[in-house]
């Protein structure tokens, strides 16, 4: 699914950006690392690991899309699932 990663808040140990658009197989789930796939910053792919998933929030749905808050050991994330999406 296509998808948008958006980083919160962090800890010193951070992404080399806050904003990433790419694809993933699943959406986060609590104690497993949300992994996906985006376009590189100066070539290629790159692949996005955070640690596990320590809380999801309630998902929200606006006029902008459907968002999926959560925590990880490290960081708050929002996932933006983009285009017609299924859950």
């Amino acid at each position: 699914m296509e998808v948008k990663l958006i980083k919160i808040s962090k800890n010193d140990n951070d992404l080399r950006t806050d904003e990433i658009e790419g694809t993933t197989e699943s959406i986060p789930i609590v104690g497993k690392s949300f992994t996906m796939v985006g376009e590189g910053i100066e070539y290629g792919s790159r692949l996005v690991s955070t640690s596990l998933v320590t809380e999801i929030m309630n998902p929200v749905t606006t006029r902008d899309g459907y968002f999926i808050k959560f925590k990880t050991m490290n960081s708050t994330y929002m996932l933006q699932l983009l285009e017609d999406n299924e859950v």
